[in-house]
């Protein structure tokens, strides 16, 4: 997600665990990182998680 910053995809997708919402409880970089990876997308984001 670090390399993601200043680019733009067609499609993007982010593969999320469930235990990251547990994390991201603790921790603003998470979202912040998620929040990235996503807005990358020029025509469509999915979000996974498993």
């Amino acid at each position: 997600m670090h390399r993601a910053k200043g680019l733009e995809f067609d499609e993007v997708v982010l593969l999320v665990p469930k235990k990251s919402e547990e994390l991201d409880q603790k921790s603003d970089t998470n979202k912040r990182l998620k929040y990235v990876a996503i807005s990358r997308a020029k025509r469509f984001a999915t979000v996974i998680q498993y």
